[in-house]
């Protein structure tokens, strides 16, 4: 027996696989990680200024910094 080019239900036969099954999308919130970014944009300013405050406030955390290093 050869196989045939093509899918099986192109060729008139009948699909014996399981369907695939999504995957729950994990996401982390945004507060339960250290370096989170703890400024929204809109409530908080634009992107730009969101990027300003968290870019400033990062420099404040010395602990974090320690980490980061």
């Amino acid at each position: 027996m050869q196989r045939k080019s093509g899918t099986a239900r192109e060729q008139g036969g009948r699909f014996t696989g399981r369907p695939l099954q999504a995957r729950p999308v994990r996401r982390l919130h945004r507060t339960s990680l250290a370096v989170g970014n703890p400024f929204e944009i809109g409530k908080d300013g634009t992107r730009d200024e969101v990027i300003t405050l968290y870019e400033e406030w990062v420099l404040e955390q010395p602990e974090l910094m320690a980490q980061l290093a």
